[in-house]
């Protein structure tokens, strides 16, 4: 299709019975003024913004105390501080791969009921589109 028949519906590929010859925009017609935005994009707001500083005042929180204790650790006993350090290190691998593996599995949960509920819009769209039909 050409750049200068974006505007025109052929009827031999959208088979709907419903649609005549297609439709052709007219001289002085409305015309919107809104501009389309890239999908799954959605602009920070200040309740982000807020949630970012809170997030990153809790990580703050959690790892200066982890940080002072390894400096304490450093230099009272070498050896226990390689034991702290080495648990601090697999204690944080652990908590992110159990975060990953949960989050995932919550995330696939929410896609799977989305694209469930979706089928059932079309389902029901395809069913009131038989019922116009069939009233013909």
């Amino acid at each position: 299709m050409d750049q200068q028949d974006y505007h025109k519906i052929d009827p031999t590929i959208i088979e709907d019975p419903m649609l005549d010859d297609g439709y052709t925009r007219k001289f002085g017609a409305y015309k919107p003024k809104f501009h389309g935005t890239t999908p799954g994009y959605y602009p920070f707001e200040c309740i982000d913004y807020f949630y970012v500083v809170l997030m990153t005042l809790f990580t703050w929180g959690m790892c200066l105390p982890i940080w002072y204790g390894l400096i304490e650790a450093a230099k009272g006993n070498s050896k226990q501080y390689a034991i702290v350090c080495a648990v601090v290190f697999v204690g944080f691998y652990v908590i992110q791969a159990l975060a990953t593996y949960y989050g995932g599995r919550m995330k696939k949960v929410i896609e799977n009921q989305m694209i469930e509920d979706k089928l059932k819009e079309m389902q029901q769209k395809e069913l009131e589109k038989q019922k116009l039909l069939a009233a013909i």
